[in-house]
Formats: C-alpha cells, structure tokens, sequence
C-alpha cells in the first residue's frame, strides 16, 4: 500500500521563476482552454505572494478543472524538466476557495492534504513506473525518501539506476536494510537509541572508525545533492562500505550494556537519517542474501 512521501528540501515554487518554456505553456492551453488560465500582467498581479514573503509574479496562473487535468499538468511539466511543488500546487488551489461559497461544502471530517499527497503519489509512482520504466523497487525507494518535486524524483530515479549495479551498492543496501531491521527489533523490544552518538561511548575500533567517517562523507553527500548531482552523492555513499563492512563484522549492536546498546543504535539511527534523504536503501531488492545479524540480536 503506497504511503504519502515526506516532502524535500527543495524550494517548492510552483515554476521556480524559471522561464516557462512556451512547449509547456502551449501544451497546457490546449488543454485546460482559453477560460482555465491566465497570462496577462494585469490578471497575474493578484498571485505575486504564495503565502511567503517574497513576491514574484508568475508566467501564468492555471485553473485545472479534475484531477486527472492536475496530473497531466504534473507529467507535462516533468516531461519537459520544470520543476513543480506537489505541496506547493495543492496550497495554492487550496486558497483559490478560502472564504468562497465552495468552501463551506468541504468535509470537516477529511484531511485534503493528505488526501491530494497520497492522489499525487500514486500518479507519480505509476509516471515512474510504468511511463517512464523505472523498476518497482527503485520507485519505491526513491519516492520513500520524497516526492514533493517530480523533476528531482525523475533524477533521483536515474541517479539510483545508473549506480545499482555495482557491488558496492548492493552491499550498501543490504547494510541498511539490516539497520532498519535491527532499529525496528530493537523499538519493539522497548530499547531505544540515545539522542545523539557520543564519541566516549564507543569502544570498538570499528565503531569509531564509521562514526568518523560517516560525518565527512554526509557533508560530501550534502554538497552534491544540493547541486542535484545524485549520481555522484550514491557513489560517495557507496564507498562507505568497507567501513560499514567493518562495522559489522566487528560490533554486535544489541549487547547487555544499555549505554553502549543505545549509542549504537544512535549511530546506525544517524546513518539512515544522513544517507535516506536521495532513497530509501533499504526498498532496493537485492540479489545476495541479506545479513543475519537481527537474527542475533
């Protein structure tokens, strides 16, 4: 069952204040006719604020009548790589009916937001998956980690692809499968992760070492994902390896020591919130077999 995704950090103007490019704009005027959109100046000056402090004015303002009007408006501008805020679309046909007649007709009782969010995820997944041709795993995965901005899930998927095939990646998922699966057990146990990794705590060597490391490479990480060069931020991801490896070759997580106990799982709890926000590594299926270690724990 697809679950709403968690939305990005990417800045979720509708068009971005990018210039539209006039393929799309024709395409959509084609679609939604002369009365369900506006261009002129005049008509565009009411929608220069979004709620947020800055003012800019759109290209054009588009009044889709259905749902499926709205989805392929999505596809439309995800074929031509515009970025679009799902979020974003939803707030501001949202305020179209504040105060309006219309409004008062709306349930009490029902969440549109989260209503719309999983709509527009299921389109988006079926866009992936079945348009685009992007395997189910891979879908799953990235849409896990978000969904907000169709363009950057298209590049994410691709980024993800690109990279599957190697060793190191496919170790990598397997590890944090194993991370989730641990965390999981150890939850339903009633163990829980310490709020931050203290550095002290750590006794073993291999420990220390992926606490070291994963830092550094998470900065990296960060800087190439800002500049949406996800290819390269899997691959930095994907030599973390040999360390991770390491880890759990060396470590056993869920030992008797609370403290040591709940400082490891803080730093397995740390990598998965560093390295999921490209995908969700843990959705890859993989050919080799996953490691036991939550059978040990």
């Amino acid at each position: 069952m697809s679950s709403p995704c968690s939305e990005t950090a990417a800045e979720t103007g509708l068009f971005e204040h990018r210039p539209l490019p006039p393929a799309v704009k024709k395409r959509i005027v084609e679609m939604v006719g002369p009365k369900g959109y506006l261009d002129r100046a005049e008509d565009l000056t009411l929608y220069e604020y979004d709620g947020s402090v800055d003012k800019s004015r759109p290209e054009m303002v588009v009044f889709p009548r259905t749902t499926e009007e709205v989805a392929a408006i999505v596809k439309i501008t995800a074929e031509h790589k515009v970025p679009i805020g799902l979020t974003q679309l939803f707030n501001d046909a949202r305020e179209t009916y504040r105060g309006s007649a219309a409004e008062k007709q709306f349930s009490a009782t029902l969440n549109y937001g989260e209503t719309v969010k999983h709509f527009l995820r299921e389109r988006l997944e079926f866009y992936l998956r079945d348009v685009l041709g992007f395997k189910y795993d891979v879908v799953n995965a990235v849409l896990a980690a978000g969904c907000d901005d169709v363009v950057d899930a298209v590049a994410r998927a691709q980024a993800l692809t690109a990279v599957r095939p190697s060793p190191d990646f496919e170790s990598i998922s397997i590890a944090f499968k194993r991370m989730k699966n641990i965390l999981r057990q150890a939850t339903e146990a009633g163990r829980h992760a310490a709020e931050s990794v203290d550095l002290k705590a750590l006794q073993e060597p291999a420990e220390r070492d992926l606490a070291i490391q994963a830092p550094k490479t998470a900065k990296a990480v960060a800087q190439l994902s800002e500049q949406r060069n996800y290819q390269q931020a899997l691959l930095e991801i994907s030599r973390l390896r040999p360390v991770i490896d390491h880890f759990f070759d060396k470590v056993m997580v869920m030992v008797e020591d609370d403290r040591v106990r709940s400082n490891r799982l803080a730093l397995l709890q740390s990598l998965l919130k560093e390295f999921s926000t490209i995908a969700d590594f843990s959705e890859i299926v993989t050919e080799g077999k996953d490691s036991k270690e939550s059978s040990k724990q």
